[in-house]
């Protein structure tokens, strides 16, 4: 019963995922079609204005919106920069990268300054082949906001972002307790991205700590479940004494239980992973799921707070150079009733 609840919650997530893509070729006054991660601060969420952006000045702009894919998590993120945009009076043009491809990203970029943005809200594809993009609007002179991460060179006027880090952190340590501190544990690593790299960075640093904790593999996937699931495969058959698995975000959580479903071995590997998109906090919920967790994202938050981030700058306030939101470690003690 229990494996073919599981394939059915993991075919929901394929199913959104589908969705999700295809909603990246509608306006985003509602989304348009595309035409083509920060080093930790110390500032927190609460240093930005409180003010709803309905309070502040509701002067009409037009914001560019651009993000790197479009899944379920870049759903709620564009629901929250939308919402919070449209409630301040302004209009939002929303492009997507295609997969995290920087040509793509730099010709929406382009785009959008053709038509006229008054601000760029980015969440960049990548560290270093995104700065042009950034440049660019610059060059323009639009303020950029960036989502979750910055890049090498070009100038944000701040950047919103969970605490990836320490997100990282929260994972890998319930990995941890879950596995005794000690055993053998695997990263399911991501594209090159800031938020990307400060989660791995945090899983090395927390098993670094345990001198009988050792990893036996760090493999690279994609942004997909399929791909999640292939990468957890291969590791699995590598080694089959494997005790975790470490996720970049929630596609490998659900390659990894799959993995795991395939050869009977759920509740025996822990896994800790970020995002707590909708589907994996359901099987949490439903007991699904031992041994695993998720440092759940607030995608919603993050895009309001960067839309509040860009009036205040507007009206001539001192905004911080980061603002990072805060994650929350989800499991079946307290899956139940958490959402975006």
């Amino acid at each position: 019963m229990k494996r073919g609840l599981l394939l059915m919650a993991v075919t929901v997530v394929s199913l959104i995922l589908v969705a999700t893509l295809s909603f990246a070729g509608c306006k985003a006054t509602p989304a348009t079609e595309t035409a083509a991660e920060t080093t930790a601060a110390e500032t927190s969420a609460e240093e930005v204005s409180t003010e709803t952006p309905a309070e502040t000045s509701a002067v009409a702009f037009k914001a560019g919106v651009v993000l790197p894919t479009m899944n379920v998590f870049y759903l709620a993120l564009q629901n929250g920069v939308v919402g919070a945009i449209e409630e301040a009076g302004g209009e939002a043009i929303v492009l997507t990268s295609q997969q995290y491809k920087p040509a793509v990203e730099l010709a929406n970029v382009e785009d959008l300054i053709q038509q006229g943005i008054d601000v760029l809200f980015i969440d960049a594809s990548d560290l270093v082949a995104s700065s042009p993009s950034i440049e660019l609007a610059n060059k323009a002179n639009v303020p950029v906001i960036g989502l979750n991460q910055r890049t090498e060179s070009g100038k944000f006027v701040t950047v919103v972002a969970t605490n990836n880090y320490e997100a990282g952190k929260l994972a890998a340590e319930f990995v941890m307790e879950q596995i005794e501190y000690k055993g053998e544990v695997a990263i399911i690593n991501g594209p090159p991205v800031p938020a990307v790299l400060d989660r791995i960075k945090a899983f090395k640093d927390v098993v670094a700590q345990y001198p009988d904790v050792k990893i036996v593999a760090d493999q690279m996937m994609g942004n997909t479940i399929a791909e999640g699931i292939s990468v957890a495969e291969n590791i699995l058959q590598a080694n089959p004494e494997l005790d975790g698995f470490l996720g970049m975000n929630d596609f490998a959580f659900l390659g990894a239980l799959t993995a795991l479903q395939n050869a009977n071995k759920v509740g025996e590997v822990a896994i800790g992973a970020i995002d707590g998109i909708p589907e994996v906090v359901q099987i949490l919920a439903a007991g699904l799921a031992p041994k695993c967790a998720t440092a759940a994202q607030l995608p919603v938050d993050i895009g309001k707070k960067a839309v509040q981030a860009y009036l205040d700058y507007r009206d001539g306030k001192d905004v911080p150079q980061d603002i990072q939101i805060d994650s929350i470690l989800i499991t079946k003690d307290n899956a139940q009733g958490f959402s975006w």
